[in-house]
């Protein structure tokens, strides 16, 4: 769910869903190639990142949970449900368990992603241990940031160095990576600040607004198990997209 790049002056971790899409795309096309310091896929979290490069700010965003569900169910369904990539393999992967390989509806595939968490994996133990849905574990895991300790036997995933990361929000995702080049100095090129004041979005998923897609139960299933993300940024259900449409 959360990939990597490394530059020179910054760190950024893609959280799938929340706009990383669009960034990478302008930083591709405009930031200097020899900012770049470790090419090729890095997948993980802030825990991840290597000792060299810790010290870097590291930025990455989240978005509304309500949304982000919307967001998730139809990319994954556009993608791996039509056939444009080969299905995953394997019992475990979220496509088999939540999606139901494409068999299950909106309301089925975000009920397993808050309530379902039989495996072991990381995000699976978390949910379990602190009642939450499966974006809020993954955020926790991926962004170092606990409201509650960690059980046992994840205790490793803590980073030991006190590195954190910078999370800008979806809905103001243009003025937040700008804000972000300039609180930290970082030499950006005219065009690339340009670009993200200006630039489309990126792979949006074809649906209607989200408030569509929940009804009340749903609605406060998703607003309890994802609740400490919706308090940390001041989500409400409803609240109106500032400035990126989708991604």
């Amino acid at each position: 769910m959360v990939a990597m790049l490394i530059t020179k002056y910054f760190v950024f971790l893609h959280f799938k869903k929340t706009g990383g899409t669009f960034f990478r795309r302008i930083l591709r096309d405009h930031m200097p190639a020899d900012w770049v310091v470790a090419k090729g896929p890095i997948h993980g979290g802030c825990k991840k990142i290597p000792a060299e490069y810790a010290h870097l700010p590291t930025i990455s965003f989240i978005r509304n949970p309500w949304d982000w569900y919307v967001s998730w169910y139809h990319w994954e369904r556009q993608y791996l449900g039509t056939g444009e990539r080969p299905p995953p393999e394997g019992e475990s992967h979220p496509w088999t368990t939540l999606f139901g390989r494409g068999t299950h509806d909106f309301r089925e595939t975000v009920t397993r992603a808050c309530t379902r968490a039989e495996g072991n994996r990381p995000w699976e133990i978390l949910m379990r241990a602190w009642d939450v849905d499966m974006l809020t574990a993954s955020y926790a895991l991926k962004m170092g940031r606990y409201p509650r300790p960690l059980p046992p036997e994840l205790a490793h995933m803590r980073p030991s160095d006190g590195r954190s990361v910078e999370v800008g929000r979806f809905e103001h995702l243009r003025s937040d990576i700008l804000s972000f080049f300039e609180r930290h100095q970082i030499p950006v090129p005219t065009s690339l600040v340009e670009a993200v004041k200006v630039s489309p979005p990126q792979h949006g998923s074809r649906r209607t607004a989200y408030t569509h897609y929940y009804d009340d139960e749903l609605r406060e299933l998703v607003g309890h198990r994802a609740r400490y993300v919706i308090a940390e940024h001041g989500y409400t259900y409803a609240r109106a997209l500032d400035e990126v449409a989708s991604a």
